[in-house]
């Protein structure tokens, strides 16, 4: 079964996948490594990080199993909270290769609106 992870990007520019790898936030420099979030996680990673700030995202679908380095890939729970929950983190350049889909996200009055990631 493949494993996806969901890089969101905060860019008033639309993704170029023919560049040989995205460039990277300024978190992901800051941190050393690429935040990633399973489906079950993106809500509520829009929600805290992102709802402030923007009404409009890109939700890249990044194909783990497409990283030929599976070592690169590391689930960590963050630093800034008590919790069990683990999110994918890539200790490595987010190649465009590895994404296989580019879902353009906005927000409205109620929320985030997320398509199916199924």
């Amino acid at each position: 079964m493949t494993q996806f992870a969901y890089k969101i990007v905060n860019s008033p520019n639309p993704i170029d996948l023919t560049i040989d790898h995205q460039p990277l936030s300024q978190l992901d420099q800051n941190d050393g490594f690429i935040h990633l979030s399973t489906k079950e996680q993106v809500s509520g990673t829009l929600d805290r990080f992102y709802t402030p700030f923007t009404s409009l995202v890109y939700l890249l679908q990044v194909n783990l199993d497409l990283v030929p380095d599976q070592s690169t890939i590391k689930w960590e729970s963050p630093e800034d909270h008590l919790t069990h929950i683990k999110f994918p983190h890539l200790y490595g350049p987010l190649k465009s290769s590895y994404i296989v889909h580019v879902f353009t996200i906005k927000k409205s009055d109620n929320g985030w609106i997320l398509p199916s990631l199924d």
